[in-house]
């Protein structure tokens, strides 16, 4: 908010006095146009808020990082149960399984 505030003082600081001091060659009169203010003031100020908008960045959704689990037999699975990854059984020389090995 005090951003915007800031963009439309700035906005109509640099442009009132462009306008204020009137058109004297096409005018005759030395009195300020004050409608010419008020209309570049609102249009300063809807310029400033667009681009000031524009500007601010969007919130960004960042998933969290994928969780793994692995069991006793050396099968992977993701946190939803999954299985990922299935542990091969490894023998030894009588034919007994003695581990797991990973598959992937």
């Amino acid at each position: 908010m005090k951003k915007t505030l800031l963009s439309i003082l700035i906005a109509t600081s640099m442009i009132t006095p462009v306008y204020a001091r009137g058109n004297h060659h096409h005018h005759h009169h030395h009195r300020p146009s004050w409608g010419k203010v008020i209309i570049g003031t609102i249009i300063a100020g809807a310029v400033a808020g667009a681009v000031y908008r524009s500007n601010t960045p969007q919130p960004q959704y960042v998933a969290p990082p994928p969780q793994y689990y692995m069991d006793n037999q050396g099968n992977i699975y993701n946190q939803y149960g999954t299985l990922i990854c299935a542990g091969l059984p490894v023998y030894d020389h009588n034919g007994r399984i003695v581990g797991f090995n990973r598959g992937c």
